[in-house]
This record gives C-alpha cells, sequence and structure tokens, in this order.
C-alpha cells in the first residue's frame, strides 16, 4: 500500500492478504457459530427455569437424578452478529461479589491446591446386587457416576506455567545477547501466554470481572510448545522418552477426568 498525493493506492498484494484474513475470520468464526444458531436458536434475556428429573424402579430405588433445564421467554439468535454482541453484554456484567469461589481468580488456576475440582453435573446411577454367602441373602449397593462434568485441571500443561515462562524469558535474553541465534520461538511462545492470560488478571483486579477456568484453553497449546521447547533443550537427543512420558501422564489424566466415565457403564 503506498500513498500518492491525496490517493491511496492498494496493491493487489494487500487487497489478497485483506481477502484471505477475511475469508479464514469468515471460516473460523461467523460460519461455525450461525451453524450453531440454525440448529439450537439460543435465547437471550429469557427465564431459566430447572427441573429435577428422579428415575426409580419398580420398587422405588433411585436410579438416576438429573436436572433439566428450560428457558422461556427472550428473543432468538440468528446471526453471529447478534451473537456476539449478546456475548460481549452478558460477559460485560459478570461481576465478582463476596461468594465468589477462588476459582473465578485466575491466579489460582496456576497455584497447585487453590481450589478443589469442581463438578459441574454429575449423573448419579444405584447398583443393587443380590447374591447368597453362606446360605444368607447379601444386599450391596453401589452409587456410579457414568457422566461427570468436571473442572479438573490437568496438572502436567496447566502447572508447566512455572517451568515454562521463566525459561522463555531466560532463553530470550539469553539469544539477544548473541547475535547469531534466532529467539523467534521463544518470543512467540511467550507472546502467546502473556496475551491470552494477563488480560484475565487484569480484568479480574482492575473490573472484577468473573472469569471462568476453562479460559485457559486459549494458553494451553502455548505452554505445551513450550514445554517440549523446555525439555529439548535440557535433555537434547535423549528428550523423546521424556516427552513420551509427559505426554502419556497428561492423556492419562484426562481419561481419568472424562465426562464419561466407562468403567461405571
Amino acid at each position: 500500500m503506498w500513498k500518492h498525493g491525496n490517493k491511496i493506492n492498494i496493491s493487489k498484494q494487500n487487497i489478497k492478504t485483506i481477502f484471505l484474513v477475511s475469508a479464514v475470520l469468515l471460516s473460523t468464526i461467523a460460519i461455525p457459530i450461525w451453524i450453531y444458531d440454525i440448529n439450537y436458536s439460543p435465547i437471550k434475556d429469557g427465564t431459566v427455569i430447572a427441573k429435577d428429573v428422579v428415575i426409580v424402579d419398580t420398587q422405588g430405588n433411585v436410579l438416576s437424578t438429573t436436572t433439566e433445564y428450560t428457558t422461556t421467554g427472550g428473543q432468538t439468535i440468528d446471526n453471529p452478529i447478534e451473537h456476539v454482541l449478546y456475548v460481549l453484554d452478558y460477559s460485560t456484567n459478570l461481576n465478582t461479589d463476596d461468594t465468589n469461589g477462588p476459582e473465578h481468580y485466575p491466579w489460582n488456576w496456576i497455584i497447585p491446591g487453590s481450589f478443589p475440582t469442581i463438578i459441574y453435573y454429575a449423573n448419579e446411577v444405584q447398583e443393587t446386587i443380590i447374591y447368597v454367602q453362606d446360605g444368607y441373602e447379601v444386599t450391596e449397593t453401589n452409587i456410579k457416576q457414568p457422566i461427570r462434568w468436571s473442572g479438573a485441571r490437568n496438572p502436567v500443561i496447566w502447572y508447566s506455567i512455572w517451568i515454562v515462562v521463566p525459561f522463555l524469558i531466560f532463553n530470550i535474553i539469553k539469544k539477544k545477547n548473541n547475535s547469531q541465534e534466532n529467539n523467534l520461538k521463544e518470543v512467540f511462545i511467550l507472546c502467546w501466554i502473556l496475551s491470552t492470560f494477563l488480560p484475565w488478571i487484569f480484568a479480574s483486579l482492575v473490573f472484577s470481572r468473573i472469569v471462568y477456568p476453562f479460559y485457559f484453553i486459549n494458553t494451553i497449546p502455548a505452554l505445551i510448545l513450550g514445554l517440549i521447547l523446555f525439555i529439548q533443550h535440557i535433555f537434547k537427543e535423549d528428550s523423546h522418552p521424556i516427552i513420551i512420558g509427559i505426554t502419556s501422564s497428561a492423556i492419562a489424566f484426562f481419561i481419568l477426568h472424562y465426562p464419561v466415565n466407562i468403567f461405571a457403564l
């Protein structure tokens, strides 16, 4: 792009770049939101009504308890623009109060033991087993949770921030003094981490904004990249077994806290 007199001429390359950026934004943000709106017809400014549904067997034993939510009144969100405007309006009104839990403070997301695992929803099933032992009838009752939505942090990844960030800063400073080395990877990962995590601290401290632990999901990919970079830097050619071990630990923790518990079905 260049300016000639009072006219601004835009080169074909700039037009192509603008078009590509717009296409990417449209395909990755607007279109998925629009598809969601068409399929689920979300409602804004409605009243949410919670109803407990209890399922019992013929003997009156509780088999499962679930909660159904219905929304009455309000207006249907029909397009991405309305959706984004609603999200902005809704989020600006999420302010903390005296009952705000420790999980809503972003610095607690990376402090081990700062808050317990949050259970958002659990479906309980009562299993009754009757068998005969030594001539007597024995009845055992087990409570299982085949579906369990929890806000568990994956410690292998989340707490790695205490290693990754100092390592990146140290490497950036070190490479800056060595003109022959390129620190682009470290700068990129560090900027990613800070730009997706620090704003929530600012919003919490300055605006008393309620933030949720799942907001940290945007920082997780950068932590993974930084952790791999750290391991490769420390262990060099012996890094592969370490990376496999850490990856396996993260996957195992994920399976353990996955919402659908296949062992309880």
